[in-house]
Formats: structure tokens, sequence, C-alpha cells
């Protein structure tokens, strides 16, 4: 009997050796965070904020504001949002949040995509103070309740594609408040001010270029060639498990 009860804790001590490395290491509570890293492929690192160092990321791990994570080749990492919203980003990519906090009177997230590809599926805010907001090199997307992709290129062109819902951009380098309410602009339409806002609804895209003109263009997209991006589809099954 005394062998066959060892025999059964050591494997229970291998069982748990092995699931903790199939899902990314150590896993840590996300505990009060507004956020967790709640999965994650490949190399992930976080840091806490832009003067700590880079560490290997922990499933499920807290993140609060000021928090980033990086991602390396072939690699991704998916956060949660206390309200069931989550943003992902693809390999070779880098997120920090400016703004990340969710009390009684709601939830804000800000942002910041340095590099790559980012996927959010944000639930309807609820709250008058509740907020979600990316941005890039070249523009700032807020919504309050839908799917969108975001890429920025090598030369910092912003590509936004929008799944449901709406989004309201404007470019990073606005200084002034734009004229509300926000004007919409027919697609195909390119155009060259110093600032604007854009509302880009579903099944549209809108690519804003970072040169002396600023222009941004607004199309619609072909959901089926869409879809046959890997990240695209990548995305869609992950968020057919929520």
């Amino acid at each position: 009997m005394k062998r066959i009860i060892v025999f059964f804790s050591c494997f229970l001590l291998v069982a748990a050796f092995f699931e903790g490395s199939a899902s990314g290491g150590q896993s840590l509570s996300g505990g009060d965070d507004p956020a967790k890293l709640s999965f994650f492929l490949g190399e992930v690192k976080s840091k806490v904020n832009e003067n700590s160092e880079w560490q290997p990321a922990v499933l499920n791990q807290g993140l609060s504001q000021q928090t980033s994570l990086k991602t390396g080749e072939e690699s991704r990492a998916e956060v949660s949002f206390h309200d069931g919203s989550v943003a992902r980003v693809d390999q070779n990519s880098q997120l920090s949040f400016t703004e990340l906090v969710s009390d009684a009177e709601g939830q804000k997230v800000e942002g910041r995509l340095s590099v790559g590809k980012l996927w959010a599926n944000v639930k309807k805010l609820g709250g008058k103070n509740s907020s979600f907001k990316t941005q890039t090199t070249t523009a700032v997307a807020a919504v309050r309740g839908t799917v969108f992709r975001l890429n920025l290129l090598p030369d910092s062109t912003t590509e936004l594609y929008v799944y449901e819902g709406e989004v309201t951009v404007k470019p990073f380098w606005a200084k002034a408040k734009p004229s509300w309410p926000p004007k919409e602009v027919e697609p195909p339409k390119e155009v060259g001010l110093k600032e604007w806002t854009e509302i880009v609804r579903a099944q549209m895209k809108l690519i804003v270029k970072p040169d002396k003109a600023r222009t941004r263009l607004v199309e619609s997209f072909n959901p089926e060639e869409d879809l046959k991006d890997e990240w695209v589809m990548w995305n869609r099954k992950r968020d057919a498990l929520r």
C-alpha cells in the first residue's frame, strides 16, 4: 500500500509540472488588478513600467497601469479585462498600457501599440466614465463595444479593420480638439487634413499614412479575403471559445 501511495504522489507532481509548462510557466492570479495575461504562446515578456527590466511573462499574472507586453517570433499574447473584453497581440508586437483602471465608476483602458498587430474584442462599455482607446504612432482609436484589429506597419502606417460596431479615430498628432459631432467620409476617399475625426463602421478599413500630407483612406474590405489571413482566423477561433 505504501508503494502505491508514493507512486500516486509522484504521478501528481509530474502531472502538475507538465501542466504548468504547457500553459507557459507558473500561474499567478491577477487578483484585484484590472487585467491579466490570460493566454500566451511562445516567448512573451513584460515589465511593470518604462524604467524596469523585461521579465518572462507568467500565465494569469496581473496587469496594471504602465505595464508593457512584448512578444517574440512565433509568439502571441492575450489580455483579459474585468468586463470580459480581450486584447491580443501577434508575434513581434509591443503593447503598453498608459491607463488601466477598473472600479465602481467604470473601466478605463488606454493602450499604445508601438509595433506589430493587435486584435480587440471589446464588450459594450457600461458607466459614463468607461472608455477603451488604442493608439499607434499615427492614430488614436476609441470604441465603446466592438471587434477590430490594428496593424502598425514598419513605415508607421496604421491599418484599422472594423468587424462589429464602429470605431472613432483621430490622428495621433492632433493638438486641438476635433469638431463634434465627427463627420463620416464615404469610401473610397482620400484626404489630407491636419486634424480630423473619422467614424469607421463594420466591414470598413481605415489607412492612416505618416507622410507630410498626413492622409487617410477609408474603404470597404472583402470579409472572405480577410479570413485568409491566419492572424484573423486564429482570433476568430479564440473569440468563439469565449
